[in-house]
């Protein structure tokens, strides 16, 4: 049973239902998420041009709401996704993300993978965010 109940934000939109986050991330409207998906979401907040998504141009994503150890322990689990591990969020990270939701491994994620398999993302960054507590 997908895990809805509590803010699940992995993008932008912890107040918005399982299917409008899909959607967001959904950049072509296809019905499946793709690398080239979370390339574009990368490219679409990357501010200053460099490919990546820094701390500050990541925040821009989540919402106002959100408490700050959360949003940091967002960022650091995809920090650790992403192969560089470089403080920023970068094309390496598409495929880690994929790899993470696409159950049936076709490089394809569907809504009902999606709906599945986020409940990984957000007990990530629940674990991250407690880490940051406890300094």
């Amino acid at each position: 049973m997908p895990c809805f109940n509590k803010t699940t934000s992995f993008f932008p939109l912890s107040n918005q239902t399982p299917q409008e986050q899909f959607k967001y991330l959904d950049t072509n409207g296809n019905g499946i998420l793709k690398e080239d998906d979370i390339l574009e979401f990368i490219k679409k907040n990357d501010k200053n041009g460099d490919e990546s998504l820094d701390f500050d141009e990541f925040i821009g994503t989540r919402p106002p709401s959100e408490p700050p150890l959360r949003s940091k322990g967002a960022f650091n689990l995809y920090d650790k996704m992403d192969v560089k591990k470089d403080g920023k969020m970068s094309s390496s990270l598409a495929p880690a993300f994929i790899k993470l939701l696409d159950k049936d491994k076709n490089g394809e994620v569907t809504f009902q993978e999606f709906e599945e398999r986020i409940k990984k993302i957000v007990d990530g960054i629940d674990r991250e965010a407690k880490k940051l507590e406890k300094k």
